[in-house]
């Protein structure tokens, strides 16, 4: 049970809630897919943080898209045209500077992007998932395998679920942790005939003290994963992983789903044995 390779797929994003950590702790290796088409006002390029009034503030990179409307997300660049790193800065250290785990070293790191002028979105993406959020998120035994897959795969001209089988198929996955959307468009029984488990995540998001707030009676779901790591810093691994699964729990409810199915065929098989006898 315990060598069963799980992957899981899912878009980048610049701010990810604690869903899309979720997806990318419990697999073993965690494809981050930029050969897809970009979506405009999606959560791939802005999420929100809640002020201590309550009001909600969007955190948006603003990207070029006229014209592009058929882009990929890796070949997605950003407008600099608009201030948008002081305006994150100003308004993540308004919401949050007197939570008990601030860090304004996420100051100096919004400076370096002002300086360096990255044009690529994704490395936007990238900088903050590697110099900030995963060290302080991702325990250092049973690390995640994180694969880009624009450095991996060529762009594929699949459907959905014929692009996500083809990834499944060249990592040798023996489960594919999928988004719960994936129930609309996978063709599970492409799946089961590639002997690939599909386990959908059902991410029970968990209510924590957002301590910025006046107002403790209302909690505010569904926000960057920062509103989590200010507020209980190295507790926040815990905190997203309370009632939900893990590597093992994926692993075991596969093995019981095999179990069962072969309980079932041994008792498929006598019944016929018998009956054949009578016939």
């Amino acid at each position: 049970m315990s060598d069963k390779k799980i992957v899981s797929i899912h878009q980048p994003a610049y701010m990810p809630w604690l869903g899309w950590f979720h997806k990318l702790l419990v697999a073993n290796t965690f494809v981050i897919l930029d050969t897809v088409q970009f979506e405009k006002n999606s959560f791939t390029n802005r999420n929100r943080i809640v002020q201590p009034d309550g009001t909600e503030v969007w955190l948006t990179v603003p990207v070029l898209s006229k014209g592009k409307s058929d882009q990929l997300i890796k070949d997605v660049e950003i407008n600099w045209l608009v201030p948008w790193t002081k305006k994150h800065m100003k308004a993540i250290y308004f919401s949050y500077h007197n939570c008990p785990y601030y860090e304004g070293h996420i100051m100096e790191l919004f400076q370096s992007l002002e300086d360096a002028r990255l044009t690529n979105f994704y490395s936007i993406c990238s900088f903050f998932l590697y110099s900030f959020f995963l060290p302080r998120i991702e325990k250092s035994e049973g690390r995640t395998t994180i694969k880009l897959a624009s450095e991996y795969y060529p762009p594929l001209m699949l459907s959905k679920s014929d692009l996500v089988l083809e990834i499944c198929l060249r990592e040798k996955a023996d489960i594919y942790f999928s988004g719960v959307f994936g129930k609309g468009y996978l063709n599970e029984r492409k799946f089961m005939d590639a002997d690939i488990e599909i386990v959908y995540q059902d991410y029970q998001h968990p209510s924590y003290e957002q301590h910025q707030l006046k107002n403790k009676e209302r909690f505010y779901p569904r926000l960057a994963v920062l509103d989590l790591l200010f507020n209980y810093g190295p507790e926040s691994l815990d905190v997203l992983m309370e009632g939900n699964v893990t590597k093992n729990d994926i692993r075991k409810e596969v093995a019981d789903k095999s179990r069962t199915k072969r309980i079932e065929v041994g008792i498929r098989r006598t019944i016929e044995f018998v009956e054949g006898l009578n016939g």
